[in-house]
């Protein structure tokens, strides 16, 4: 997945800097216009349309060809904003070069001041965009919305990677590490403290470093990854595996195999996330009737809050705060234990059926679905996703084990496969996960209309909601 975001990122960046040419020979194109129609200057024609046609396209290739030549694009950069701001001034002026040049050689007459003050204005734009994404990245980075990482390898080949990582600012943070000796590194590799590891922290991403081709030791970390929906990156090619996805990418100047088991960051996971920021931000203006007759409703119900906040687990258990309308009386939370024995779900989460605290108002609003409305805003935050998996709380995460954890490999959504499949009646949580599992393996961006479709249909027309 890391390989297929840095592809869409560096297909973004050329398009956008294509797009900058042609906005900066628009800017002075006008510039000219607006300085001859008020008698400034006189300015020279700058020649027939055809050959500025062709400058324009020359300039087009030459810009992004020109990046790629000079390592621009291979890596997302957090920081060191002035080499980049170096390497696209070296860019422009080499592209001004070779234009100017090229142009006495072949004897293209044109006004060359096309140029001067085209470039500088093309400077000005990528400075600018260079400036926009620097701030987007670094606020990313200070909200820790990077990959969180565990490093196992030798000592060597961990310090290794963990300089080229720093040297190169890649969007990866190194949550956990385990260290071996460089000799005999599968004695010394507790596998027991790797599952506990990424049973309890919200890994995205397994680095294996080095072990001079101990397969039985990386075909067990393998295993445990592969269950629980985890890519990893291997830094030497091993076994590869029947039920994983394989490619290969680079980690800095490393080359890496790389298993996953989810569907990677392709442009059709880039439509899916177009998608959910769509509906989101068209939904907001229209749901905001609903917010105000869900909130009256709720004050004059039952005392307490509008809104129920609680910290679920989101992609790879990772907690966020989950927004739903409050359907149960304030003190509902704790008095979740006393109920426990009237749990009608086999397995690590909660259900009862005519929950005691549930008052009159919210009955209504779970029967029609109306209380998870508030989550639109936790998709417009990027924590959610319209179709994916639904979130748990913290507490029922902790207690998933195993290959079950798979369902987290995945954004949580507004509504999946289990909520159109008559969740009600699927009581064993088990079979609540062979459907997230069957949708993570399936997955399609038509799925997704798919069950978007059917849950707008379920709600509309079928009384019977959630208890």
């Amino acid at each position: 997945m890391y390989e297929s975001e840095k592809n869409i990122f560096r297909t973004l960046n050329i398009a956008l800097d294509g797009l900058l040419v042609l906005i900066s020979f628009a800017i002075t194109g006008l510039l000219r216009k607006i300085l001859i129609a008020h008698g400034v200057t006189y300015i020279k024609t700058i020649g027939s349309p055809i050959i500025i046609e062709r400058i324009i396209l020359a300039s087009l290739i030459l810009y992004p060809l020109l990046l790629l030549t000079n390592r621009f694009y291979p890596t997302i950069k957090i920081r060191r904003f002035r080499i980049k701001l170096l390497i696209i001034l070296k860019c422009i002026t080499q592209m001004a070069l070779i234009i100017i040049i090229g142009s006495f050689f072949i004897n293209i007459r044109f006004n060359r001041t096309y140029i001067i003050f085209s470039y500088p204005i093309l400077l000005l734009l990528a400075t600018i965009k260079e400036w926009i994404v620097n701030s987007v990245v670094v606020h990313t980075q200070k909200k820790g919305n990077l990959k969180s990482t565990f490093l196992i390898g030798e000592k060597s080949r961990v310090d290794h990677i963990l300089k080229r990582l720093e040297h190169d600012d890649l969007s990866l943070v190194i949550t956990k590490k385990v260290e071996t000796s460089d000799t005999k590194a599968s004695s010394t590799i507790d596998i027991n403290h790797v599952i506990d590891t990424l049973d309890k922290e919200p890994i995205e991403l397994v680095i294996i470093a080095g072990f001079h081709g101990n397969e039985e030791k990386i075909r067990e970390i393998l295993v445990i990854c592969e269950e629980r929906g985890i890519e990893v990156w291997l830094e030497s090619p091993f076994l590869i595996r029947r039920n994983a996805k394989t490619s290969f990418g680079y980690l800095a100047d490393t080359p890496m195999v790389v298993f996953s088991t989810v569907p990677g960051y392709n442009w059709r996971m880039f439509a899916k996330t177009l998608f959910d920021y769509t509906f989101a931000i068209l939904a907001l203006p229209f749901f905001c009737i609903f917010y105000l007759i869900a909130g009256i409703g709720i004050k004059l119900s039952s005392p307490g809050p509008i809104f129920f906040i609680q910290k679920r687990g989101g992609l790879y258990g990772k907690p966020f705060h989950f927004y739903k309308f409050r359907t149960m009386i304030k003190d509902a939370e704790q008095r979740k234990d006393e109920l426990q024995k009237f749990n009608i779900m086999k397995g690590p989460v909660f259900k009862i059926e005519n929950d005691p605290r549930v008052f009159t108002f919210g009955r209504f609003l779970r029967r029609h679905s109306l209380d998870e409305l508030p989550q639109v805003i936790n998709i417009v935050k990027g924590e959610m996703s319209a179709i994916g998996p639904r979130p748990l709380p913290i507490s029922e995460i902790r207690k998933i084990k195993g290959a079950d954890r798979r369902r987290l490999s995945m954004k949580p959504g507004l509504s999946c496969l289990w909520q159109i499949s008559g969740r009600n009646e699927i009581r064993d949580f088990s079979e609540w996960v062979k459907l997230d599992l069957e949708y993570i393996d399936n997955w399609s961006f038509f799925l997704d209309i798919k069950i978007f479709l059917k849950t707008a249909l379920i709600v509309l027309f079928k009384q019977k909601g959630a208890y």
